[in-house]
């Protein structure tokens, strides 16, 4: 009974959880690829990949990473961000936006910077677009700093890689893009999703949750009689 009540409780729980990724650094070769470059102001201010939302990734992204080198002297500072794509542009508003960060100088290799973006809630069938921009944080000099990159347009289907030489941060969302058509190819990009099913109980009904503590509840006092 005991086996019966746990792995009736595990299918349940399982249920209402679900994972997708997406990731094209298995065909990335750091060191043969073009890679993509320069970033930074006031070179090219942002960098990224658009994505679809599907059902089979999840209902939120919850993390998301790109790979970037910087072999100058000079700091490259940028944030990163998530909006809506439009098929031209992003569109506001932003739903996600980090913390300031800074490329390592004087590296020849690619360093990967994550950003754990809480759960943002996704739209099944729209597209979005995951990007790093140095927009409004200040000149960034004669920079070097390079991103991970596949010309390879396989690599993702579902979206690309795209650009904008853009002066301020406010023409991301107003103002088409210069690769707007993502013919490049791929940024070396990783992204975690997960859908996570709410548990609400409505009249005459009762959530999975409610299903699964009455069943193991029941299982522990049927071990307690037994055990008389």
């Amino acid at each position: 009974m005991k086996k019966t009540i746990l792995l009736s409780l595990s299918m349940l729980l399982a249920s209402v959880a679900n994972a997708g990724v997406i990731d094209t650094t298995a065909a990335w070769n750091s060191a043969g690829q073009p890679n993509i470059s320069p970033f930074g102001q006031p070179e090219t201010a942002t960098y990224g990949q658009t994505f679809t939302a599907t059902a089979a990734l999840g209902s939120k992204i919850d993390s998301f990473s790109f790979y970037l080198s910087n072999v100058a002297s000079s700091n490259t500072a940028f944030a990163a961000y998530i909006a809506r794509w439009d098929g031209l542009k992003a569109t506001g508003p932003i739903l996600y936006s980090s913390a300031s960060n800074w490329i390592p100088t004087g590296q020849a290799g690619f360093t990967k910077f994550s950003f754990n973006t809480g759960g943002v809630s996704l739209t099944a069938g729209q597209q979005y677009v995951a990007f790093l921009s140095a927009s409004g944080l200040g000149a960034n000099g004669n920079t070097t700093t390079t991103m991970g990159f596949l010309s390879n347009p396989a690599a993702y289907t579902g979206g690309a890689f795209v650009f904008f030489n853009n002066s301020d941060f406010s023409q991301l969302t107003t103002t088409t893009w210069d690769n707007f058509l993502g013919n490049y190819g791929d940024a070396a990009f990783e992204a975690s999703f997960s859908d996570q099913a709410a548990a609400v109980s409505t009249p005459g009904s009762m959530s999975l949750f409610g299903i699964a503590t009455l069943l193991l509840a029941g299982g522990i006092r049927s071990r307690q009689r037994q055990q008389r």
